[in-house]
């Protein structure tokens, strides 16, 4: 996955976790909403309604869970994420080798 297309799936990440947040924060972790299938999240097959429980291993039913999470997927440009849909387990696994090569180039 290219760069851009990456950096987007964070700037919509960071729409359902930041100020204004659109995402609802359960115990169990993230419900995604308010974005359309035309998002970056929507591209990467992600859907309003469902439960992100871990991403890269982080828990995410606090907000310093996902702050962490969030850095980690900047820092290794990979997106994996642990989803509860309608009941059922899935995982959405999205990698940019580009974006970690570009981010150690700037170091």
């Amino acid at each position: 996955m290219d760069t851009s297309t990456f950096q987007a799936i964070l700037t919509s990440l960071g729409r359902q976790t930041g100020g204004g947040m659109r995402g609802d924060m359960i115990p169990e972790g993230l419900v995604l909403a308010r974005f359309s299938p035309e998002d970056a999240l929507g591209k990467i097959g992600l859907r309003e309604g469902d439960l992100v429980t871990k991403l890269n291993g982080h828990a995410m039913a606090e907000p310093e869970q996902i702050m962490d999470a969030t850095l980690d997927v900047m820092k290794t440009g990979v997106f994996d994420a642990q989803v509860t849909r309608a009941g059922s387990p899935i995982r959405v696994l999205v990698e940019s080798p580009s974006w970690k090569a570009t981010r150690a180039s700037s170091k």
